[in-house]
Protein backbone atom coordinates (compact mmCIF):
# COMPACT_ATOMS: atom_id res chain seq x y z
CA UNK A 1 0.00 0.00 0.00
CA UNK A 2 1.47 3.30 -1.37
CA UNK A 3 2.58 5.41 1.88
CA UNK A 4 0.35 8.69 2.68
CA UNK A 5 2.36 11.83 0.90
CA UNK A 6 2.09 13.88 4.31
CA UNK A 7 4.13 10.85 5.63
CA UNK A 8 6.90 10.44 2.93
CA UNK A 9 10.30 11.52 4.06
CA UNK A 10 10.56 15.09 1.53
CA UNK A 11 7.01 16.06 2.57
CA UNK A 12 7.52 16.07 6.16
CA UNK A 13 11.15 17.62 5.23
CA UNK A 14 9.64 20.36 3.32
CA UNK A 15 6.98 20.68 6.32
CA UNK A 16 10.05 20.68 8.86
CA UNK A 17 11.39 23.72 6.29
CA UNK A 18 8.28 25.69 6.08
CA UNK A 19 7.49 25.65 9.92
CA UNK A 20 11.02 26.32 10.49
CA UNK A 21 11.05 29.25 7.91
CA UNK A 22 8.33 31.29 9.26
CA UNK A 23 9.59 31.27 12.79
CA UNK A 24 12.80 33.10 10.61
CA UNK A 25 10.73 35.27 8.73
CA UNK A 26 7.73 36.02 10.89
CA UNK A 27 9.83 38.07 13.75
CA UNK A 28 11.73 40.37 11.88
CA UNK A 29 8.66 41.10 9.43
CA UNK A 30 7.09 42.03 12.85
CA UNK A 31 9.80 44.03 14.48
CA UNK A 32 10.10 45.80 10.81
CA UNK A 33 6.41 46.12 10.66
CA UNK A 34 6.56 48.23 14.08
CA UNK A 35 9.43 50.56 13.11
CA UNK A 36 7.91 51.20 10.39
CA UNK A 37 4.74 52.63 11.88
CA UNK A 38 6.42 54.41 15.23
CA UNK A 39 6.18 57.14 13.42
CA UNK A 40 2.32 56.87 12.82
CA UNK A 41 1.49 55.89 16.45
CA UNK A 42 3.61 58.78 17.15
CA UNK A 43 1.69 61.25 15.49
CA UNK A 44 -1.18 59.94 16.72
CA UNK A 45 -0.36 59.73 20.35
CA UNK A 46 0.63 63.47 19.72
CA UNK A 47 -2.25 64.84 18.33
CA UNK A 48 -4.84 63.49 20.99
CA UNK A 49 -2.34 64.10 23.97
CA UNK A 50 -4.42 67.50 24.64
CA UNK A 51 -7.80 65.75 24.66
CA UNK A 52 -10.25 65.07 21.93
CA UNK A 53 -12.18 67.99 21.89
CA UNK A 54 -8.48 69.95 21.42
CA UNK A 55 -8.05 67.82 18.53
CA UNK A 56 -11.44 68.15 17.08
CA UNK A 57 -11.20 72.39 17.37
CA UNK A 58 -8.01 72.36 15.92
CA UNK A 59 -8.73 70.14 13.05
CA UNK A 60 -12.55 71.61 12.17
CA UNK A 61 -11.04 75.31 11.57
CA UNK A 62 -11.67 77.54 8.82
CA UNK A 63 -7.64 77.69 7.73
CA UNK A 64 -7.49 73.53 8.39
CA UNK A 65 -10.30 73.23 5.56
CA UNK A 66 -8.60 75.70 3.45
CA UNK A 67 -5.84 73.95 3.88
CA UNK A 68 -7.29 70.75 2.93
CA UNK A 69 -9.03 72.30 0.01
CA UNK A 70 -5.63 73.57 -1.63
CA UNK A 71 -4.06 69.66 -0.75
CA UNK A 72 -7.18 68.51 -2.57
CA UNK A 73 -7.35 70.52 -5.25
CA UNK A 74 -3.62 69.98 -5.83
CA UNK A 75 -3.71 66.47 -6.06
CA UNK A 76 -6.42 66.34 -8.46
CA UNK A 77 -5.12 69.01 -10.35
CA UNK A 78 -1.53 66.84 -10.21
CA UNK A 79 -2.93 63.45 -11.08
CA UNK A 80 -5.06 65.08 -14.23
CA UNK A 81 -2.13 66.78 -16.35
CA UNK A 82 0.22 63.90 -15.38
CA UNK A 83 -2.22 61.66 -16.91
CA UNK A 84 -3.31 64.13 -19.49
CA UNK A 85 1.11 63.79 -20.46
CA UNK A 86 1.05 60.17 -19.88
CA UNK A 87 -1.02 58.75 -21.72
CA UNK A 88 -0.32 59.82 -24.91
CA UNK A 89 3.47 59.64 -24.66
CA UNK A 90 2.90 56.37 -23.64
CA UNK A 91 0.51 55.82 -26.88
CA UNK A 92 3.07 57.54 -28.92
CA UNK A 93 6.19 55.26 -28.34
CA UNK A 94 4.70 52.18 -27.94
CA UNK A 95 1.87 51.81 -30.77
CA UNK A 96 2.39 54.60 -33.33
CA UNK A 97 5.29 55.01 -35.95
CA UNK A 98 6.95 58.07 -34.14
CA UNK A 99 10.73 58.34 -35.21
CA UNK A 100 12.94 57.45 -32.23
CA UNK A 101 10.52 55.89 -30.63
CA UNK A 102 13.12 54.17 -27.94
CA UNK A 103 14.86 57.20 -27.55
CA UNK A 104 11.56 59.27 -27.22
CA UNK A 105 10.70 56.21 -24.12
CA UNK A 106 13.71 56.84 -22.64
CA UNK A 107 13.59 60.12 -22.22
CA UNK A 108 10.14 60.41 -21.08
CA UNK A 109 11.51 58.17 -17.74
CA UNK A 110 14.18 59.98 -16.78
CA UNK A 111 12.34 63.40 -14.86
CA UNK A 112 12.16 61.17 -12.30
CA UNK A 113 15.75 62.04 -11.58
CA UNK A 114 15.18 65.31 -10.22
CA UNK A 115 13.66 65.75 -6.72
CA UNK A 116 10.55 68.16 -6.89
CA UNK A 117 12.58 70.61 -5.21
CA UNK A 118 14.90 70.96 -7.72
CA UNK A 119 11.88 71.00 -10.63
CA UNK A 120 10.64 73.77 -8.54
CA UNK A 121 13.64 75.92 -8.20
CA UNK A 122 14.82 75.64 -11.52
CA UNK A 123 10.98 76.62 -12.72
CA UNK A 124 10.78 79.86 -10.83
CA UNK A 125 14.90 80.46 -11.97
CA UNK A 126 13.26 80.73 -15.32
CA UNK A 127 9.74 81.78 -15.07
CA UNK A 128 9.58 83.95 -11.63
CA UNK A 129 10.47 87.38 -11.17
CA UNK A 130 14.15 88.71 -12.44
CA UNK A 131 14.25 84.98 -14.30
CA UNK A 132 16.53 84.04 -16.89
CA UNK A 133 12.93 84.17 -19.38
CA UNK A 134 12.70 88.14 -17.69
CA UNK A 135 16.35 88.88 -18.98
CA UNK A 136 16.26 87.11 -22.17
CA UNK A 137 12.92 89.19 -23.24
CA UNK A 138 14.52 92.11 -22.06
CA UNK A 139 11.44 93.27 -20.20
CA UNK A 140 11.17 94.73 -16.37
CA UNK A 141 8.10 92.81 -15.20
CA UNK A 142 6.78 88.88 -16.32
CA UNK A 143 3.71 87.83 -14.85
CA UNK A 144 4.60 85.07 -12.04
CA UNK A 145 2.43 82.83 -12.48
CA UNK A 146 4.82 80.40 -11.51
CA UNK A 147 4.02 81.19 -7.71
CA UNK A 148 1.00 79.78 -6.07
CA UNK A 149 -1.04 77.32 -7.15
CA UNK A 150 0.05 76.83 -11.03
CA UNK A 151 3.79 77.24 -10.14
CA UNK A 152 2.80 73.77 -7.73
CA UNK A 153 0.78 72.21 -10.26
CA UNK A 154 3.59 72.57 -12.84
CA UNK A 155 6.34 71.19 -10.83
CA UNK A 156 4.61 68.03 -9.81
CA UNK A 157 2.76 66.99 -12.80
CA UNK A 158 5.88 67.47 -15.17
CA UNK A 159 8.12 65.73 -13.27
CA UNK A 160 5.95 63.08 -11.57
CA UNK A 161 4.22 62.07 -14.69
CA UNK A 162 6.56 58.97 -15.45
CA UNK A 163 4.92 56.92 -12.57
CA UNK A 164 2.04 56.84 -14.80
CA UNK A 165 3.85 56.61 -17.98
CA UNK A 166 5.72 53.79 -16.95
CA UNK A 167 3.06 51.27 -16.03
CA UNK A 168 0.99 52.31 -19.05
CA UNK A 169 3.58 51.47 -21.24
CA UNK A 170 4.50 48.25 -19.62
CA UNK A 171 0.64 47.94 -20.02
CA UNK A 172 0.09 49.06 -23.35
CA UNK A 173 3.09 46.38 -24.91
CA UNK A 174 1.01 43.50 -22.98
CA UNK A 175 -2.18 44.32 -24.63
CA UNK A 176 -4.13 41.28 -26.82
CA UNK A 177 -4.60 43.64 -30.20
CA UNK A 178 -7.11 41.43 -31.02
CA UNK A 179 -9.98 43.48 -29.50
CA UNK A 180 -8.81 46.80 -30.93
CA UNK A 181 -8.64 44.97 -34.50
CA UNK A 182 -11.81 43.56 -33.95
CA UNK A 183 -12.99 46.91 -33.48
CA UNK A 184 -12.16 48.53 -36.49
CA UNK A 185 -13.41 45.71 -38.54
CA UNK A 186 -16.66 46.53 -37.39
CA UNK A 187 -16.06 50.08 -38.63
CA UNK A 188 -15.27 51.52 -35.42
CA UNK A 189 -12.68 54.53 -36.11
CA UNK A 190 -8.81 54.77 -34.55
CA UNK A 191 -10.06 57.32 -32.24
CA UNK A 192 -13.38 55.83 -30.60
CA UNK A 193 -11.31 52.25 -30.70
CA UNK A 194 -8.69 53.86 -28.40
CA UNK A 195 -11.50 55.46 -26.53
CA UNK A 196 -14.05 51.96 -26.02
CA UNK A 197 -11.76 49.37 -26.47
CA UNK A 198 -7.92 50.17 -25.27
CA UNK A 199 -8.94 52.68 -22.42
CA UNK A 200 -11.04 50.87 -20.21
CA UNK A 201 -8.12 47.84 -20.40
CA UNK A 202 -5.52 50.36 -18.71
CA UNK A 203 -7.92 51.50 -15.93
CA UNK A 204 -5.66 49.86 -13.29
CA UNK A 205 -2.40 51.02 -14.57
CA UNK A 206 -3.97 54.63 -14.76
CA UNK A 207 -5.49 54.77 -10.88
CA UNK A 208 -2.14 52.89 -9.73
CA UNK A 209 0.06 55.32 -11.05
CA UNK A 210 -2.15 57.99 -10.36
CA UNK A 211 -2.05 56.89 -6.79
CA UNK A 212 1.65 56.93 -6.92
CA UNK A 213 1.37 60.88 -7.64
CA UNK A 214 -1.11 61.63 -5.51
CA UNK A 215 0.68 60.35 -2.87
CA UNK A 216 3.56 61.81 -4.00
CA UNK A 217 1.62 65.63 -4.01
CA UNK A 218 0.40 64.74 -0.59
CA UNK A 219 3.81 64.18 0.77
CA UNK A 220 5.54 66.85 -0.83
CA UNK A 221 7.34 69.88 1.02
CA UNK A 222 9.77 71.12 -0.92
CA UNK A 223 7.84 72.23 -4.52
CA UNK A 224 5.27 73.97 -2.63
CA UNK A 225 7.34 75.69 -0.09
CA UNK A 226 9.83 77.13 -3.45
CA UNK A 227 6.62 78.47 -5.07
CA UNK A 228 4.55 79.08 -1.99
CA UNK A 229 1.21 77.35 -2.26
CA UNK A 230 0.28 76.44 1.48
CA UNK A 231 -0.80 73.06 1.69
CA UNK A 232 -0.92 70.28 4.55
CA UNK A 233 2.37 69.75 4.68
CA UNK A 234 3.68 73.45 4.60
CA UNK A 235 1.27 74.14 7.87
CA UNK A 236 2.54 71.23 9.60
CA UNK A 237 6.32 72.11 9.12
CA UNK A 238 5.10 75.57 9.86
CA UNK A 239 3.47 74.41 12.69
CA UNK A 240 6.28 72.34 13.72
CA UNK A 241 8.89 74.94 13.71
CA UNK A 242 7.23 78.26 14.65
CA UNK A 243 4.77 76.82 17.83
CA UNK A 244 5.68 75.99 21.09
CA UNK A 245 2.36 73.20 21.24
CA UNK A 246 3.54 70.67 18.32
CA UNK A 247 0.14 68.71 19.03
CA UNK A 248 -1.45 71.04 16.11
CA UNK A 249 1.17 69.83 13.93
CA UNK A 250 0.40 66.64 15.09
CA UNK A 251 -3.31 67.08 14.33
CA UNK A 252 -2.61 68.21 10.74
CA UNK A 253 -0.06 65.68 10.20
CA UNK A 254 -3.12 63.03 10.79
CA UNK A 255 -5.39 64.56 8.38
CA UNK A 256 -2.85 63.52 5.40
CA UNK A 257 -2.67 60.00 7.24
CA UNK A 258 -6.60 59.78 7.02
CA UNK A 259 -6.24 61.03 2.97
CA UNK A 260 -3.45 58.43 2.56
CA UNK A 261 -5.74 55.70 3.59
CA UNK A 262 -8.81 57.06 1.59
CA UNK A 263 -6.76 57.67 -1.66
CA UNK A 264 -5.73 53.94 -1.15
CA UNK A 265 -8.51 52.66 -0.65
CA UNK A 266 -10.62 54.18 -3.58
CA UNK A 267 -7.64 52.99 -5.73
CA UNK A 268 -8.37 48.98 -3.82
CA UNK A 269 -11.45 49.89 -5.22
CA UNK A 270 -11.15 50.65 -8.88
CA UNK A 271 -8.41 47.99 -9.27
CA UNK A 272 -10.75 45.42 -7.78
CA UNK A 273 -10.99 43.54 -11.48
CA UNK A 274 -7.99 44.05 -13.29
CA UNK A 275 -8.65 44.66 -16.87
CA UNK A 276 -5.16 44.90 -18.23
CA UNK A 277 -3.19 41.50 -19.51
CA UNK A 278 -0.34 40.25 -17.56
CA UNK A 279 1.01 38.05 -20.32
CA UNK A 280 2.84 39.04 -23.39
CA UNK A 281 0.33 38.57 -26.23
CA UNK A 282 1.29 35.86 -29.13
CA UNK A 283 1.82 38.83 -31.55
CA UNK A 284 2.45 42.56 -31.37
CA UNK A 285 -0.03 45.13 -31.83
CA UNK A 286 0.26 46.48 -35.60
CA UNK A 287 2.12 50.02 -35.30
CA UNK A 288 -0.34 53.07 -35.91
CA UNK A 289 0.80 55.35 -38.88
CA UNK A 290 0.47 58.99 -37.71
CA UNK A 291 0.06 60.42 -40.63
CA UNK A 292 -1.13 64.45 -40.22
CA UNK A 293 -0.65 64.24 -36.56
CA UNK A 294 3.41 63.28 -37.20
CA UNK A 295 4.70 66.73 -36.74
CA UNK A 296 2.04 67.75 -33.73
CA UNK A 297 3.47 64.43 -32.29
CA UNK A 298 7.25 65.01 -32.87
CA UNK A 299 6.52 69.04 -31.34
CA UNK A 300 4.59 67.36 -27.80
CA UNK A 301 7.56 64.83 -27.30
CA UNK A 302 10.31 67.60 -28.21
CA UNK A 303 8.80 70.26 -26.01
CA UNK A 304 8.42 67.83 -23.09
CA UNK A 305 11.79 66.59 -22.66
CA UNK A 306 12.89 70.42 -23.49
CA UNK A 307 11.37 70.98 -20.14
CA UNK A 308 11.47 68.36 -18.14
CA UNK A 309 15.01 67.48 -18.85
CA UNK A 310 16.64 70.24 -20.90
CA UNK A 311 15.20 73.02 -19.20
CA UNK A 312 16.91 71.91 -15.83
CA UNK A 313 19.81 70.41 -17.08
CA UNK A 314 20.66 74.19 -18.62
CA UNK A 315 19.83 75.62 -15.06
CA UNK A 316 21.81 74.28 -13.33
CA UNK A 317 25.05 74.05 -15.52
CA UNK A 318 24.17 77.82 -15.77
CA UNK A 319 24.04 78.05 -11.78
CA UNK A 320 27.35 75.79 -12.10
CA UNK A 321 29.06 78.05 -14.39
CA UNK A 322 28.33 81.20 -12.67
CA UNK A 323 29.17 79.46 -9.04
CA UNK A 324 32.89 78.46 -10.52
CA UNK A 325 33.41 82.29 -12.48
CA UNK A 326 32.00 84.53 -9.41
CA UNK A 327 34.96 82.05 -7.02
CA UNK A 328 37.58 82.34 -9.46
CA UNK A 329 37.85 78.99 -10.30
CA UNK A 330 38.04 78.82 -13.56
CA UNK A 331 40.05 81.98 -13.90
CA UNK A 332 41.65 82.55 -10.62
Amino acid sequence: MQADASQRPEARGRLITGRFGAWLVVPPALLTAALVNLPLVYVFIRAFEPGFRSFFSTVSTPSTFRLLGHTLLLVGGVVLLANLIAVPLAWLVVRTNLPGRRLWALLGALPLVFPSYVSALCLVAVLGPRGYLQSWLGVERIPSFIYGYGGALLALALFTYPYIYLLLVAALRNLDPSLEESSQTLGVGLGRTFWRVVLPQLRTPISTGSLLVGLYVLSDFGAVSIVRFNTLTLSIYNAYRTLFDRSVAASLASILVVLTVAFVAIEAWLSRHPTATRRRPARPAPTVALGGWMWPSILFVTLLAATTLGLPAAVLLSWGWESLASDGGLFG
